[in-house]
């Protein structure tokens, strides 16, 4: 510490989370209790709370299809419908001008897609000036082979790597996703340093990868 300005290290979208007082850690804790936790009749609601409270975590209704959970994508479907519904309900003119006036659909409403804030690979193409198709079918072709990765992993018993590539390809594959949507690094981080720990060097070197590429330096924090 020198007087009012320092540099304090962490993972950036963890931090960031806690600083803007995001809500991403909770949607993150939602569907990971949901699709990891033990089998019941209440599995996917988790999702589908996630989901309509951010539209992102909709891609796990497609990884619980892909990996043979039909009931827990149709019961996480019915979730965020319900949800959606008691949003209706309780701020109807909000509701209907987000659903209908142009809102959901309006991804740059805070900020263009070009933006160096935008992290996902639409904001990536956008600033190398891809066409629209171009990004649409790029982002499809992610989406396919990420989830494949993700469904490869579960199958050979690889649980929480399954639900956490899939976290990372939702925001991956979103038209626009700030630092602070890539959470899912968190989780990731814990896998890699577990398995550092008992010798596996890849792990420990994909380990310091991920740190690397996720690391946020800040310095001079705001006042109060």
């Amino acid at each position: 510490v020198a007087g009012a300005e320092y540099a304090h290290e962490t993972s950036d979208p963890i931090r960031t989370t806690f600083y803007l007082g995001q809500i991403n850690v909770v949607l993150l804790a939602l569907v990971l209790a949901d699709v990891t936790g033990r089998p019941g009749r209440l599995r996917g609601v988790g999702v589908g709370l996630a989901a309509a409270v951010k539209l992102t975590p909709l891609v796990f209704v497609v990884y619980l299809v892909l990996i043979g959970r039909v009931r827990a994508a149709v019961t996480a479907l019915a979730t965020f419908v319900a949800a959606v519904g008691v949003g209706f309900l309780v701020a109807p003119a909000d509701s209907a001008s987000y659903w209908f006036g142009g809102t959901f659909a309006a991804a740059d409403r805070i900020s263009p897609i070009a933006s160096t804030a935008n992290h996902s690979l639409d904001g990536l193409l956008a600033r190398a000036g891809a066409q629209g198709w171009v990004g649409l079918a790029t982002t499809v072709a992610l989406a396919a082979a990420g989830l494949a990765v993700a469904v490869l992993a579960h199958r050979r018993g690889e649980v929480l790597l399954g639900v956490t590539l899939c976290g990372l390809l939702s925001a991956a594959v979103a038209p626009f996703a700030w630092s602070h949507h890539f959470v899912w690094f968190g989780p990731l981080v814990v896998l890699l340093a577990h398995r550092a720990t008992t010798g596996d060097r890849r792990a420990a070197v994909a380990l310091a990868g991920v740190l690397a590429v996720t690391l946020a330096w800040v310095t001079r924090l705001p006042g109060p």
